[in-house]
Parts: structure tokens; sequence; C-alpha cells
């Protein structure tokens, strides 16, 4: 499956090995049982970050086990391809539902993206081609919100 471009360049920028090497970015694939009808894709810096906070966890605490099975245990590093492509395993083909060669949705949501099957995404979400439903509220004031609760906490 295809990456988009915008994906990619975050993906190359967060690959500390991409930059030494020049090789194809990797992107580490989460299919763990918190995740409903879709996988979560973390750049390596990313994955890294999550990686660091597992470590932090007490190791006497139960969901730290829990925690790792999710996001280590149940993930795959692939690599995007030269020509901006990876590809999934039948083992996350199956677990996401989607038959080789079936079309798939990807979702930007900010430090990660998600690959769907795109017609579970558009049972769920509606169809892609309509765009993002209109919110009964202005996401402008939430940012606004957002901007004056970082101020307060950066002032204290």
């Amino acid at each position: 499956m295809s990456v988009p471009a915008v994906f990619r360049r975050v993906l190359e920028e967060q690959d500390p090995d991409w930059h030494k090497k020049g090789d194809s970015p990797n992107v580490i694939v989460v299919y763990g049982a918190h995740l409903d009808n879709y996988l979560e894709c973390y750049s390596v810096e990313t994955m890294a970050e999550v990686e660091g906070m597992l470590d932090d966890m007490d190791d006497a605490d139960p969901r730290k086990d829990m925690m790792t099975d999710m996001f280590l245990t149940h993930s795959a590093e692939l690599s995007v391809d030269d020509t901006g492509r990876i590809a999934l395993s039948a083992k996350l083909r199956d677990w996401l539902g989607i038959a080789l060669g079936e079309a798939a949705y990807l979702r930007g949501t900010g430090k990660t993206f998600q690959i769907w099957k795109l017609a579970t995404y558009e049972e769920i979400h509606g169809p892609v081609a309509k765009g993002a439903q209109k919110p009964d509220f202005n996401p402008k004031a939430i940012f606004d919100e957002l901007r004056k609760a970082r101020s307060a906490q950066q002032e204290g």
C-alpha cells in the first residue's frame, strides 16, 4: 500500500537510521487489542517515546505488562520502499480484515497515522468522499481554549 508523501516525510525525519544511511524509513505498525478496526502506525522516534514511557513504569504495575503487550509485542517494523509503499503481511491484513488488493484508508492523527479497511472506516465515520462530518461546535473556539490553557500553564 502506498504511504502518502506527507506521511513519508515525517517517517524520514523521525528515523535516525534513515538520516545515517539514506535508506528507506521504517514505520512501526501496532495491532494491539486496544485498537478497534484499524492499525496504528508510529515513526521510529514516536515509538521510542512510547518505549521510554513503558520503561518508566514500575515493574510491579500490572498495567505495564498489558501496555507492553499492546504496543511492543503486537507490533511489526516495516520499511517504506523506494516507491513509497509498505507491504502489509498476511497477519496484519487478516487482523485488519482486508483482502490483498482491497481498498484501504490512511487517516492522519498527529503523531501517528491509522490504516483502516475503507469499507469499515466508511461504515463507522461516513463516506470518505464527503470529507469530515461537520462538527456541532466551532473548532477554532476549541483552539482558543487550548491556547489560553497553554498560556496559563507557561505563566504558572
